[in-house]
């Protein structure tokens, strides 16, 4: 007897195909040719001088043929990160730490923690693409709430929010700030956010990876000591220190007392099933972490300089608007609305061998926003904007 079925999961729906973009990379590169690559967000390809004695030191203490895990991570790697939110003056239980090896990592383990099949999790749109990818992968449904720009600043659509909740809403997530526009959670949305989710037994994902990039300290508020409904907040040393390479990353839970308890059991049972982080970055996390202001500054100071040279060189040309950003790496260009921003993009990769993310990537419901990331080198920043803006389409 045979059996005639698909091999594959139906969590694999998506295309594989490659689109215009990718492939007019592929060229480029094949030829050889120099690519001004505004997208560049792996802090490790962009010259920042890193402490390597710091690092070394960090990694010359730890015990390489030592192995006693723990499902919630190393009591010193949590309390090491207990104090990462101690020197900004907040409050976390070290109880309620657990370490993943990444917040793709945390949001699977929350998903399986709180979802049934095809429950329901809100995201702010426009955000990060990989929400799509990551739901699917644990048979979960997304569903989009508005994050608008205002003509001043980017702001929740409360309307939006309000009509995606259903019965089958499990779980807000937050970006804050966002991820590409910048945008920080303002206490009054806060306020909002959390009677909605207490109202409905509804939890909160907070998404703090770019909490330390603000321009400014007004609104860059954690929600980890947040205990008026069940909150876990995300965030690792990718961002924190620069060094996605280590792979660390962290939730913070936080709730009423039984219904956090019961959490962390839960949690705790997910984790110890994986035991997915490695023992030797864990050791080597106080050290670590104790580094971060250095590579911080470096950061900032980059983000500063190259948007405040996007600033002025968007002077030139009245057609073009920066969107103001409160925090985050990243600096958004609209446009006139073009027709089709891919065929725009590519045309720049082969004419001009300049990369930028179309708006689309990030779900903008219309054409003619491009994305810049604001961490890349200088030199090939200023080039790449100069090319760029230079565009005969954008002169209108």
């Amino acid at each position: 007897m045979t059996f005639k079925k698909e091999m594959f999961s139906e969590r694999f729906l998506w295309p594989f195909n490659k689109n215009r973009i990718s492939l007019a990379i592929e060229r480029k590169k094949a030829e050889k040719s120099k690519l001004y690559d505004l997208t560049v967000s792996n802090p490790l390809l962009c010259g920042f001088e890193y402490d390597e004695r710091l690092i070394k030191k960090a990694f010359q203490k730890v015990s390489w043929l030592e192995y006693s895990p723990h499902p919630l991570g190393r009591f010193d790697a949590r309390k090491a990160v207990r104090k990462y939110y101690e020197d900004r003056n907040i409050f976390v239980n070290f109880n309620n730490i657990c370490l993943t090896c990444s917040t793709s990592e945390a949001y699977s383990f929350i998903f399986k923690l709180l979802c049934n099949p095809y429950d329901e999790i809100l995201v702010p749109s426009p955000s990060y693409p990989l929400f799509q990818h990551l739901s699917e992968l644990d048979n979960v449904s997304i569903t989009p709430y508005r994050i608008k720009y205002d003509g001043n600043k980017f702001k929740v659509d409360f309307d939006s929010f309000f009509g995606s909740i259903s019965q089958k809403t499990k779980a807000i997530i937050i970006v804050n700030p966002n991820n590409p526009t910048g945008s920080y959670i303002k206490p009054d949305e806060i306020e909002n956010i959390i009677r909605i989710c207490t109202d409905n037994n509804i939890a909160i994902i907070s998404d703090e990876v770019f909490l330390d990039y603000s321009e400014g300290r007004k609104y860059n508020l954690s929600l980890a000591s947040n205990d008026k409904c069940l909150t876990f907040v995300l965030s690792g040393l990718s961002k924190v220190c620069g060094l996605p390479n280590l792979k660390l990353s962290w939730i913070c839970i936080n709730g009423s007392g039984k219904q956090c308890i019961e959490t962390m059991d839960r949690l705790e049972f997910i984790s110890d099933s994986y035991l997915s982080v490695s023992t030797i970055v864990q050791q080597a996390l106080p050290l670590i972490l104790s580094g971060s202001d250095n590579i911080q500054k470096q950061i900032k100071d980059r983000l500063r300089d190259n948007e405040n040279f996007l600033y002025d060189s968007l002077q030139s040309v009245p057609s073009l608007r920066l969107l103001l950003r409160e925090g985050g790496w990243y600096a958004i260009i609209e446009t006139p609305d073009f027709a089709d921003d891919e065929a725009f993009i590519v045309s720049l990769i082969e004419d001009n061998n300049v990369l930028v993310y179309p708006g689309y990537f990030f779900d903008f419901k219309r054409f003619g926003y491009f994305v810049l990331s604001l961490i890349v080198k200088p030199e090939d920043f200023k080039e790449g904007v100069s090319r760029l803006i230079g565009r005969s389409e954008f002169l209108v």
